[in-house]
């Protein structure tokens, strides 16, 4: 959870910097989702094979 709260107090102005590892726990969460998700589809388009790290812990089924 600790990460969650580290993630939440970045600015807005600093989408750019967020990894696709923290939209991924972002988004899990529900946070900004409004925000992130457009954020989340453009780096998808930019690159489809691109990667989060996943573990059994925080992948939701079926993983």
């Amino acid at each position: 959870m600790r990460t969650v709260h580290e993630l939440r107090r970045k600015p807005l102005g600093t989408l750019s910097t967020l990894s696709t590892e923290d939209l991924r726990v972002l988004l899990l969460q529900q946070e900004s989702v409004d925000v992130l998700v457009p954020a989340a589809l453009t780096l998808l388009e930019e690159d489809p094979a691109r990667k989060a790290t996943s573990t059994p812990a925080t992948c939701s089924p079926p993983c």
